[in-house]
């Protein structure tokens, strides 16, 4: 029984390695952001199982706490940052935060192992559940800034973007672009978007994490600020879930050009003519998946200020 627990549990970790640094996480979600940062916690569940298996064998049971917290914070840094480096050599990047979460994971490992495998009491037990509890919560900052942004999404709709904390960043995808949080140029409330289109093909923004369900609403409102002194031509375009399940083609999305004038410009655009932009079909407006602004091959970098995006 003993070997099969053993053999069962290195198949676990060995598989959870090889995951980490394969990096199927990044795919499982398809950009969900709480997903994949559920997914990063794994580090914490791999290196918790591999400090506490470790530490588990009776022969290191004569070891005391201060050399298993010595030895443990080592090697979790190290192999940590091993894992990450080849992540790197396969094309994936190199993340402190993770090195961070396999740390506070072989920690975790001990705690559990003290908890079930010593026999504390009283207020020395106590101790150890407060600190497994809060380096738990300090493990899953990601997850826990996430399940807040979810829910201040839901809480703002029909506002799908005002950009007054930092985290909405996380819902955009932003190619060839410079973007950052400012308070320079803002109407509605403290912060607007401050976008910096580069010389490329298509610089873009892209908003791929929104509350998608757009049925009985009638407007699409943006509010941007330009500091060009001249009109610049952009684009504006928005698809559905069918869009990509039919395979991207382009006269199966709303696509539309957009002159954006120095200062402020507050751009209306009627759900309806969006529902109606595809040549074959309605769009789902019950599942909308993007929400594109782009412009092409600017000479000079054009630098935008995006208040809010609301439906009304």
């Amino acid at each position: 029984m003993l070997r099969l627990k053993f053999a069962l549990g290195s198949l676990l970790i060995i598989t959870l390695t090889l995951l980490m640094i394969v990096g199927l996480g990044e795919g499982v979600g398809l950009g969900y952001p709480l997903l994949i940062d559920i997914w990063n916690a794994g580090h914490l569940v791999l290196f918790a199982l591999l400090s506490y298996g470790y530490f588990s064998r009776p022969t290191l049971a004569r070891h005391g706490l201060a050399y298993r917290v010595i030895l443990t914070n080592i090697v979790a840094l190290g192999l940590g940052a091993g894992i990450e480096y080849l992540q790197l050599q396969l094309g994936r990047s190199f993340s402190c935060a993770d090195i961070v979460n396999d740390v506070i994971g072989a920690n975790l490992g001990l705690l559990v192992l003290a908890l079930y495998k010593t026999r504390v009491k009283g207020l020395e037990r106590l101790t150890i559940q407060l600190g497994f509890i809060l380096m738990l919560g300090l493990g899953l900052r990601d997850v826990e800034l996430q399940l807040w942004d979810e829910w201040a999404m839901r809480s703002d709709f029909p506002v799908l973007a005002n950009f007054e904390t930092s985290i909405q960043l996380q819902r955009w995808e932003f190619a060839n672009v410079v973007a950052r949080r400012s308070q320079q140029f803002s109407r509605s409330d403290s912060y607007s978007l401050e976008a910096q289109f580069l010389n490329g093909d298509y610089p873009s923004i892209s908003l791929n994490h929104l509350i998608g369900d757009w049925s009985g609403l009638q407007f699409l409102h943006l509010s941007v600020y330009s500091v060009s002194e001249q009109i610049t031509s952009f684009e504006l375009e928005v698809f559905d879930r069918q869009y990509r399940l039919n395979g991207f083609h382009f006269d199966d999305k709303f696509n539309t050009p957009l002159a954006i004038a120095p200062g402020w410009n507050f751009i209306n655009i009627p759900l309806q003519v969006i529902e109606n932009a595809p040549q074959q079909r309605n769009m789902d407006m019950r599942f909308i998946q993007s929400l594109s602004l782009f412009t092409h091959r600017p000479g000079v970098p054009v630098r935008l200020y995006i208040d809010s995006i609301r439906l009304l």
